[in-house]
């Protein structure tokens, strides 16, 4: 019996599948230790948390048990929380597995040199007791890298939202004689770049291509968006829906044709992105994301851009090729069905530690595949 113990912050709808997974796994005995006791009112009313199935305790209201936990863990998978009292409670021969975003999110140059020298601070100790980098972004393993920490350790990891993966969309066809139809849904702060919604509103206005954009979501860029769309000719084909909960999120994914994911490096990872394929959209997604580079392959299972002249070109080619789109969307809902998922991640996670135990030499994938090794 393996012993897994998951420390954070607090479960939320990002980890929560993953825990599941790992609590019903064969052989596991899992449990989640919260660092945090208070969570943020407005996550709670966007359903941010989720339901909690597995056991779960915090370190403030339940010390002991906290404790035990740690104590008796065979693999510790570490996102949050005082790192030296994990290594003052972890058992020698414990294996941490550490996941990350990447930190060099719009920072200076000087920041980030301290930033770097901070993390190995924090966190060389793990990685000298053997431990490994779940990577949690397309950056993470440079920036952890390049801070002297676990090289040639990185391996390919994500958050694993549910979103619509067990929903039977088998009738969820895009239409090639409708309006095209897309979403935005985001937090409207800077790194989202919502201004990318309204881009695509003129693109396709401008080619005379029939279309109907919601953008979902609120924030500080509100004011910013609504004088973007001053006096546009086309505002009958938009919708502002202001901030939803997660559900009304999804079921507008599975409504849609494509799904508008425009975060810049700013953008840790983006669940929306796992979401929007588990719901057969077409995604087109910004490279600068943490997620893109993990989740798409452009051309096959969605589309990626880079600058402003490809995201106009990608999109007339998504408005303008249905029968195309048809298997992008298809294609991203496979990836998430049968790769990109907490139960994959989760075999992946308890079968590594297994072979990192019997000293088996890890080797590279490929293919970006939860759990497995970086090249």
């Amino acid at each position: 019996m393996i012993n897994i113990v998951m420390f954070s912050n607090y479960p939320n709808n990002h980890v929560n599948p993953l825990c599941d997974a790992l609590s019903h796994g064969d052989g596991v005995n899992f449990a989640f230790v919260g660092s945090v006791d208070d969570v943020d009112e407005e996550k709670i009313k966007m359903g941010f948390l989720g339901n909690v199935s597995f056991p779960y305790v915090t370190i403030n209201k339940d010390k002991d048990q906290a404790y035990r936990y740690l104590q008796e863990a065979d693999l510790i998978i570490y996102g949050d929380g005082d790192p030296k009292l994990v290594q003052s409670l972890m058992k020698d021969d414990a294996v941490v597995f550490q996941y990350s975003e990447h930190f060099s999110k719009n920072i200076n140059p000087l920041k980030l040199v301290l930033k770097k020298i901070h993390h190995y601070y924090l966190f060389h100790a793990f990685d000298k007791r053997g431990g490994y980098l779940l990577a949690t972004s397309s950056y993470a393993k440079g920036d952890f890298s390049s801070s002297c920490l676990y090289r040639h350790k990185a391996l390919y990891w994500g958050y694993f939202p549910l979103g619509n993966m067990n929903e039977d969309l088998s009738d969820k066809k895009i239409s090639k004689d409708a309006p095209i139809k897309l979403l935005w849904a985001e937090r409207l702060v800077g790194f989202k770049r919502v201004e990318y919604a309204v881009k695509a509103a003129d693109i396709l206005f401008r080619n005379k291509i029939p279309f109907e954009l919601e953008i979902v979501g609120d924030g500080e860029k509100m004011a910013f968006l609504k004088s973007m769309l001053a006096n546009k000719p086309y505002l009958g084909s938009i919708k502002i829906s202001g901030r939803q909960d997660n559900a009304y999120v999804l079921n507008k994914m599975k409504e849609d044709d494509v799904f508008l994911f425009t975060s810049d490096k700013g953008e840790g990872w983006g669940a929306g992105l796992n979401e929007a394929m588990s719901s057969k959209c077409v995604v087109l997604a910004s490279s600068l994301a943490g997620s893109t580079a993990f989740l798409v392959k452009d051309g096959v299972n969605g589309y990626t851009f880079n600058d402003d002249e490809e995201y106009e070109k990608k999109l007339l080619l998504i408005a303008k090729e249905r029968g195309t789109d048809q298997l992008l969307a298809d294609n991203a809902y496979m990836n998430v069905k049968e790769t990109w998922n907490a139960q994959v991640a989760a075999k992946n996670l308890v079968m590594l530690y297994i072979d990192i135990k019997k000293g088996v030499e890890l080797t590279p994938s490929i293919e970006p595949m939860p759990g497995k090794l970086i090249a």
